[in-house]
């Protein structure tokens, strides 16, 4: 369930967005992941660095890299930075978990729409869907 992020993308080489969470506060979802590319690129080439995250006045971007996807996040300054990062780190396990041999084998950004129905269940839903398919594995 999402608790702390208004705002979450999965973002591929070349800023193209494999899928997104948002609520109304994006109006240009291709404007603004090419933006948060363009961004990342400069920081990384001008400071050799990775870029963590960028805070304004009412909202923090927050960026994951993993398995080769850069997880973005939208929050808002009331919250707590971990709160914020931790859900993020959440979310890019369930993904990649998820979707592991999709991110190497394809273009079709079709098969992670589904996601959509993993970010809204609880943590203890999710854990317990995972035990269950462990138990069921070993036994």
């Amino acid at each position: 369930m999402v608790e702390y992020l208004k705002e979450f993308f999965v973002l591929k080489e070349g800023g193209k967005c494999i899928f997104s969470k948002n609520s109304d506060l994006i109006k240009d979802e291709s404007l603004f992941t090419g933006f948060l590319e363009a961004i990342n690129g400069f920081y990384t080439l001008a400071f050799n660095d990775e870029l963590d995250q960028i805070e304004g006045k009412n909202l923090r971007i927050t960026f994951l890299n993993k398995e080769d996807c850069q997880f973005v996040g939208i929050s808002p300054m009331a919250v707590k930075n971990e709160e914020a990062r931790d859900e993020l780190e959440y979310f890019a396990d369930i993904f990649i978990s998820r979707f592991g041999d999709e991110l190497e084998n394809g273009e079709n950004v079709r098969i992670f729409h589904s996601f959509s129905s993993e970010i809204i269940k609880t943590k203890s839903q999710y854990l317990t869907e995972l035990l269950e398919k462990y138990y069921l594995v070993k036994n």
